[in-house]
């Protein structure tokens, strides 16, 4: 006697009378997962940082989302953080997107749902700085390199969303 199997959690690959099939949605929620275990891990740094009287100061993070959730608390503790890679607007600009790049009306960030630096600064005092510029200039530059540079007049893009 047999019984019937369990059914399998999503996104794990099914294999029965030969058939292979993918259960949609794991992909997605391992990726949500890790971003939110991220942004907790980054938090809990720099409340380490914080708590370290010899931190002068923090190179990092390299993700926008940790820096979100980090730049609260090394405000509070007036502690620089200088990050070499984020790129979202949000942590330092309130237009999240301009009209420059299409938008009928500036869309700020709280319009998209992000909040705005000065909501992640509660001291009202900056002490984030980034030395990468951020992804509304970044594309454009990009664009316009490729364009005028190397010529490009046909280009694919992908994305994750992020």
């Amino acid at each position: 006697m047999t019984t019937p199997a369990a059914p399998a959690p999503r996104g794990v690959v099914q294999r029965g009378m030969g058939e292979v099939k993918v259960v949609e949605g794991l992909a997605e929620e391992r990726k949500r997962e890790a971003k939110v275990r991220a942004e907790q891990k980054g938090a809990q740094n720099m409340q380490a940082f914080v708590a370290d009287t010899s931190v002068l100061g923090v190179v990092g993070p390299f993700n926008s989302n940790v820096a979100r959730a980090e730049i609260p608390i090394s405000n509070r503790a007036k502690l620089a953080q200088i990050s070499p890679a984020n790129t979202n607007q949000c942590l330092t600009k309130n237009i999240y997107i301009p009209t420059t790049l299409g938008a009928p009306k500036d869309i700020t960030c709280k319009d998209a749902g992000i909040l705005a630096p000065a909501d992640l600064r509660p001291t009202g005092v900056n002490n984030y700085f980034r030395v990468a510029t951020t992804d509304d200039l970044q594309g454009p530059a990009m664009a316009d390199y490729a364009y005028d540079t190397l010529k490009v007049t046909k280009l694919g893009v992908a994305s994750d969303n992020e």
